[in-house]
C-alpha cells in the first residue's frame, strides 16, 4: 500500500494539546475518519500515532493525538507531515485523478515526443499548474486544463500535453 501526505502540523491550539493541521487534500473530511497516522519530521524520522479526534476550526483542523495532552508535548509535532494509507481516499470520479497516481508520470506531446517527468503541481484558484522537469534539467509549467493537458492515462502513467501551453519556469 502507498502512503499519502494529507496535511501538516502548523502549530498548537489551546491548553489541552490540540494540533493545528493544514490539510493537503481536497476532501479534508477524511481527517475525521482516520484513527492512526504516521508523523514525519523534516529529517524523515517517522512516528506512528493514534488519532483521538479531529474537527474543523476555521480554515484549519484541530487534531488531538495520543500522548500530546499539553502545549509542550503537542509542540513536538509542529512542522511534521501527516501520512496515511491511500486506502482512506474515496474512489476518484471519472473526471478526477489523484496526484499520487500520476506523480513522476512521463509527459509527452501529442506526437508522442518525450517532454519530461511530472515533478509537482501548484494549486491555483481556477486550474492547477503541473510542473515538468526535462532530462536536460529544464523546468516547465503547464496549466491543467483541457486545452493544454490533453490526456491523463493513469494505467500507463503518462500525461499528454499540447506544447503550446508550456511555459519555461527557469
Amino acid at each position: 500500500m502507498r502512503r499519502i501526505t494529507i496535511g501538516a502540523v502548523t502549530g498548537i491550539f489551546g491548553l489541552k494539546g490540540d494540533l493545528k493541521v493544514c490539510p493537503f487534500v481536497g476532501d479534508d473530511s477524511i481527517l475525521k475518519k482516520i484513527d492512526r497516522a504516521v508523523f514525519v519530521d523534516k529529517n524523515g524520522v517517522e512516528a506512528e500515532v493514534n488519532i483521538l479526534s479531529a474537527k474543523r476550526h476555521k480554515d484549519l483542523w484541530l487534531m488531538r493525538v495520543a500522548g500530546a495532552d499539553t502545549p509542550e508535548t503537542a509542540m513536538t509535532y509542529k512542522g511534521k507531515r501527516i501520512l496515511v494509507q491511500d486506502t482512506v481516499l474515496p474512489p476518484a470520479d471519472s473526471d478526477e485523478v489523484y496526484w499520487i497516481d500520476i506523480e513522476g508520470a512521463r509527459v509527452v506531446d501529442q506526437e508522442g515526443a518525450f517532454v519530461g517527468t511530472l515533478a509537482g503541481y501548484i494549486e491555483t484558484g481556477s486550474h492547477d499548474v503541473f510542473q515538468i522537469k526535462s532530462d536536460d534539467g529544464a523546468e516547465y509549467m503547464i496549466s491543467n486544463n483541457r486545452s493544454h493537458v490533453l490526456r491523463i492515462d493513469v494505467g500507463i502513467k503518462t500525461v499528454t500535453i499540447d506544447r503550446l501551453g508550456l511555459v519555461a519556469s527557469n
